[in-house]
């Protein structure tokens, strides 16, 4: 799609407006005290953004609250309402080897968290093949995408697409046990940023 077709697309399109909801008012506050524990390297951006995702040839427009976590080396997650009641996890780039588990291990455990004060919700995310626009984009593929939330106890909701995936965390019991594993690697982050 040329820049021309995408803004013509995207000025046919009605941008849906998703207010706050108390899962992801919970996670932003958990998240917020998990990571002043963590240090001043790791900096927490909250904002209003517009997001597009490109789904069967056509752009969704989303525009959301979200709280960014990103880590010294360019490394970030970030998540926002999705609805009245879930949040999504709608960005995570990880440019070293293991911090995309240790952002992952952080939104989760908040997740967690909220679990154990009845706040009702899912944790949801949308695999696309890529993540960013322009000279941002980077490009892995759908199978590899959800290979690696599979690991955390997300499982493939809907249909099948070859082109896009949705997938929801339905076994947090998988999440637990790799919460365990990495405990200690959090410590270390923890104990490097003293």
């Amino acid at each position: 799609m040329t820049k021309e077709q995408l803004i013509n697309q995207i000025n046919k399109s009605s941008i849906k407006k998703v207010a706050d909801n108390p899962l992801f008012l919970y996670m932003t506050e958990s998240v917020k005290r998990m990571v002043e524990k963590m240090g001043s390297n790791v900096e927490i951006e909250e904002d209003e953004i517009v997001t597009m995702v490109e789904v069967k040839n056509k752009y969704v427009l989303t525009e959301h609250n979200f709280l960014s976590v990103s880590l010294p080396d360019g490394s970030h997650i970030r998540f926002a309402p999705k609805n009245e009641k879930d949040v999504e996890i709608s960005r995570i780039i990880s440019n070293t080897k293991g911090y995309g588990k240790l952002l992952m291990t952080l939104v989760l455990t908040a997740y967690s968290n909220s679990k154990l004060h009845d706040i009702d919700g899912s944790l949801v995310l949308e695999c696309t093949g890529s993540v960013g626009l322009g000279e941002n984009k980077r490009d892995s593929s759908i199978s590899e995408q959800s290979a690696f939330f599979r690991i955390f106890g997300f499982r493939m909701v809907g249909k099948y697409n070859p082109s896009y995936i949705k997938m929801k965390l339905t076994k947090l019991d998988d999440f637990k046990a790799f919460q365990e594993t990495m405990k200690t690697y959090l410590e270390i982050v923890s104990s490097q940023n003293k």
